[in-house]
């Protein structure tokens, strides 16, 4: 939140408050700033890139648990943080590493096909 507010230009930052117990972990007490456009590997994998954000996240990191366990398919998990700049980069390399890639995201409308 806080590169949010200290960027010049506009920024919509958006936050499900529905993952706010969703996990314990440790808060910086110092002024802690995730960089705009970074993107974080959650997980190393070898056969599948699996990109997502926000609540999206934890649900590719149970989808990772649950292929690991049941297929023995090694997922890498990112996390984009930002979608405007996306680090095009990190999903770049992890693609070209695992040779597959999928995008979760939160769908807020059904759409339907032309058949």
């Amino acid at each position: 939140m806080l590169a949010s507010i200290r960027e010049p230009d506009h920024v919509i930052f958006l936050e499900p408050k529905w993952l706010y117990r969703q996990a314990v972990e440790m808060v910086p007490e110092d002024d802690f700033e995730l960089p705009l456009g970074k993107s974080q590997i959650i997980r190393s994998g070898e056969q599948i890139t699996m990109v997502g954000w926000g609540a999206q996240v934890m649900l590719l990191l149970e989808v990772a648990d649950t292929l690991m366990a049941e297929q023995g398919v090694s997922c890498e998990v990112i996390d984009l943080r930002t979608l405007t700049p996306w680090d095009s980069d990190t999903v770049e390399e992890s693609v070209r590493k695992t040779g597959r890639l999928i995008v979760s995201h939160e769908v807020t409308q059904i759409l339907h096909s032309v058949a």
